[in-house]
């Protein structure tokens, strides 16, 4: 960086080095905060000299989703760092419309904000259903990512869960989620993950 500071390439490299090491220290125990902020810095400055480039934007919407889950896990408020990683995912969709990667992150940040939105007691229906469609979308253009089939099913099943518990009729969604996971297992049943 300090012989070519306009090598957008290098600073989306350290963005995801800061990334991992976020991942990292969450994993230890400690607080991520400093690494995901770096991450999030670099990748926006890839961004300010590459803004065409929708991997950038995709990658600092995940480097925000996983900041956003470690701070939920803490039981504090992820709500503003979900919005800024929706805005992001936005972004790079616009352009690049089919990197299923993107349209699949932004499913898990709408079905993450919907466990939070439950969690406080409010209807999580909208994000739901933005995951699902999220998640339609990413299927359609790589049917054969197995973590794809996974997650849909598991939001099919969280928003079951929601609706028994608000006296609503589950069966649909459960129905959905035992159909994405029978898909998952057909398409690779040696995945034990799956299972």
């Amino acid at each position: 960086l300090a012989r070519n500071p306009a090598w957008w390439e290098i600073w989306l490299s350290r963005g995801v080095l800061h990334a991992n090491w976020a991942r990292m220290t969450s994993h230890r125990g400690q607080d991520p905060a400093e690494r995901f902020r770096a991450a999030i810095e670099d990748y926006g400055q890839a961004i300010r000299l590459a803004p065409e480039n929708d991997e950038t934007w995709m990658r600092r919407a995940n480097a925000r989703l996983n900041w956003a889950v470690h701070v939920q896990n803490r039981g504090e408020d992820p709500e503003a760092i979900y919005q800024e990683a929706l805005a992001d995912l936005g972004e790079a969709l616009q352009r690049n419309p089919k990197r299923a990667e993107s349209w699949e992150r932004r499913a898990i940040v709408a079905q993450n904000r919907g466990v939070v939105l439950a969690g406080r007691g409010q209807d999580p229906g909208e994000s739901y259903a933005a995951a699902l469609a999220d998640y339609a979308r990413a299927l359609e253009i790589n049917p054969e990512r197995i973590d794809t089939w996974t997650y849909r099913a598991m939001a099919h099943e969280l928003w079951a869960k929601w609706k028994q518990r608000q006296g609503q009729d589950p069966r649909a969604e459960f129905v959905a989620a035992g159909a994405d996971l029978a898909e998952a297992l057909r398409r690779n049943p040696d995945r034990p993950e799956t299972w």
